[in-house]
């Protein structure tokens, strides 16, 4: 079982205006785990994911965040996530399964929100 410890604040994108700006929905506090912020990998993000064939590691995608989330989580691709005071949007989002192939929670992909 993964450890959720800490709280993320996930917008939903429902959109764009006409100059192509997003345009946000609702927000949403869920359960997280920071593994990685800004290319400071930790040591142990190896033991956390594994070598699970759905991490999501193929070249050209550089992500500047990679969180867990749980299974029930709404995030998606082009959503909003604030987490530690630094807003990140969804590059990506993987499914992360246990030893007997239960999905455990989400391995979410992220890069600063500009």
């Amino acid at each position: 079982m993964v450890s959720l410890n800490t709280r993320c604040m996930i917008t939903k994108i429902t959109g764009a205006d006409v100059g192509g700006r997003p345009v946000f929905g609702d927000t949403r506090e869920e359960p997280c785990s920071l593994i990685k912020l800004l290319g400071n990998d930790a040591t142990d993000v190896a033991m956390e994911i594994g070598s699970a064939p759905e991490y999501p590691t193929s070249q050209g995608r550089i992500a500047d965040a990679v969180l867990l989330l749980p299974i029930t989580t709404r995030a998606g691709i082009n959503d909003m996530i604030e987490v530690a005071g630094v807003k990140l949007k969804v590059i990506g989002v993987s499914p992360r399964y246990d030893g007997v192939g239960k999905r455990e929670c989400y391995i979410v992909e992220a890069m600063l929100w500009e």
